[in-house]
């Protein structure tokens, strides 16, 4: 660990937390599709990550933590990129689904609560709801 990551901020540790956990994502299934590379690519530039730090975590993402955010409708949102990037290629597969379940239990849902939110953010993808809408679900649900 340098000195820089001693002094690095809470918010920089959680973007490359949660670009860890999009990359775990996406490598769950074996491969990365066009369409997850490009949900990647997307989350880049939004969590404004230094390339080389981007290069490190696609290599080596289980080198990184997982930081969990403090505030529920923080953990609902990371779960719906998540969730989204899974579904980017039109499919959810055994091994994506688990990798999703492990990333809620680490994000602070219980296993049945974590299960729960995804079911619905799957759900309003599958209806057409956009990020927005389904947010506003989640945060209704108690």
């Amino acid at each position: 660990m340098s000195i820089a990551d001693l002094f690095e901020s809470g918010e920089r540790k959680e973007q490359k937390g949660t670009f860890r956990n999009l990359v775990m994502i996406a490598l769950s299934d074996g491969k990365v599709t066009e369409d997850e590379e490009r949900l990647l690519k997307k989350m880049t530039k939004k969590l404004d990550l230094p390339e080389e730090i981007v290069a490190d975590i696609r290599k080596n993402p289980t080198d990184y933590p997982m930081y969990p955010p403090y505030e529920k409708e923080e953990r609902c949102s990371r779960m719906i990129s998540l969730v989204t990037l899974a579904m980017s290629d039109g499919e959810l597969d055994a091994r994506e689904v688990a990798t999703l379940n492990k990333v809620a239990i680490g994000l602070g849902y219980t296993e049945s609560k974590g299960a729960e939110v995804t079911n619905k953010i799957l759900h309003g993808l599958r209806i057409g709801m956009d990020k927005s809408e389904i947010l506003d679900q989640l945060m209704a649900a108690r």
